[in-house]
């Protein structure tokens, strides 16, 4: 089934998958540096359910697990780590159903909240076999084995988990070129019919096994739906670091004068860290502090406020010192030779 929902931006992934790949990268040796800088990947946004990382940066943190492990199985071990709910909401869908193939179609209908909008997961059940298929319109580099893997490896254990049996499948299917050895996957899948190079990933298994009926809520599964359709409309693209980096200080600023260590204590960094960072976007610590102080001061002057008392609520003590951190990041911004002439001008922050 297709996925054709609007509320779901394309080219953006669920934070619960991108971390669940980016804390088992690590797991394996991944540098936490490497990932530093691709964006969305920061803890707190991958904390926030409703933030959308961007698909490119998932397919890039997949080539540095590669990278990083390169002997067969990492996407299995991706697989491995997802413990039922891992995924949130979508795996009660897949798993909550009175029978497989419902699960399976749930699960397809509501793929956004778990990848890519352009993938499509299809279920096809002609009374003697159930093939669940997965593919996608997003490049896959050469990280493509491992991503498939974990595809596949993941649909295969909520398959089991949805029926509480240890379901075999009888053929699974990749859409990546055959490795040098494939004995991992046999032994993963517990079958030796593996084809590779097919048009898209998929998992079959005999109908008979596949159609076990369980207990189920009816009513639960259409709540569970209900709420699947409110967070893919509450989702929202993750913004990148630098955004989330001037979000996140001005609310300091707002809350008090921070410090270097506090800011970098509220972004989940070391204060090493948030140098480098800010140094790699060309500024410093100081630059960016008084930026952020004399716009709020801006601000603050038009409710009316005395210039003391602005002065104060930013940091300073009096606003004499206001006004030369304000000359003093706008002479840094005009000697920026990447700053436009606009940005150097100084916010209008002098006695009334």
């Amino acid at each position: 089934m297709a996925d054709d929902n609007p509320a779901v931006v394309t080219g953006t992934v669920s934070s619960h998958v991108t971390n669940l790949v980016l804390r088992t990268a690590r797991d394996a040796g991944l540098n936490e540096a490497e990932t530093a800088r691709l964006p969305g990947l920061a803890d707190e946004v991958l904390a926030d359910e409703f933030a959308r990382p961007p698909t490119a940066s998932l397919l890039r943190l997949w080539e540095l697990f590669a990278t990083a492990a390169p002997t067969p199985g990492a996407g299995l071990r991706v697989a491995a780590g997802a413990d039922l709910g891992r995924l949130h909401v979508w795996d009660y869908l897949f798993t909550g159903a009175d029978n497989l193939a419902a699960g399976a179609r749930l699960a397809a209908e509501h793929l956004h909240l778990v990848v890519d909008p352009s993938a499509v997961m299809t279920v096809q059940d002609d009374g003697a076999l159930l093939t669940i298929g997965y593919s996608s319109e997003a490049s896959w580099t050469q990280a493509a084995d491992g991503i498939h893997e974990f595809i596949m490896a993941l649909i295969l254990r909520r398959s089991r988990e949805a029926l509480g049996v240890p379901l075999r499948p009888v053929h699974v299917g990749f859409a990546h070129h055959a490795p040098r050895s494939h004995q991992h996957l046999t032994d993963a899948f517990g079958t030796s019919h593996l084809d590779f190079g097919r048009p898209a990933n998929t998992v079959t298994f005999l109908a008979a096994d596949a159609q076990a009926t369980k207990p189920a809520d009816p009513g639960l599964t259409r709540i569970l739906s209900h709420y699947a359709d409110l967070l893919a409309a509450a989702s929202r693209p993750a913004p990148d670091w630098w955004k989330h980096f001037e979000q996140v200080l001005a609310l300091a600023i707002a809350d008090g004068t921070p410090s270097l260590a506090q800011m970098a204590q509220r972004l989940v960094l070391t204060p090493r860290t948030l140098q480098r960072r800010l140094n790699d976007h060309g500024t410093t610590w100081q630059r960016e502090l008084d930026k952020a102080r004399s716009t709020h001061a801006t601000a603050l002057k038009t409710t009316g406020l005395p210039m003391a008392a602005v002065a104060a609520r930013v940091g300073y003590s009096d606003p004499r010192s206001l006004r030369r951190a304000v000359h003093r990041w706008a002479a840094s911004e005009q000697n920026r030779p990447d700053a436009p002439s606009s940005r150097a001008a100084s916010p209008d922050v002098g006695e009334p």
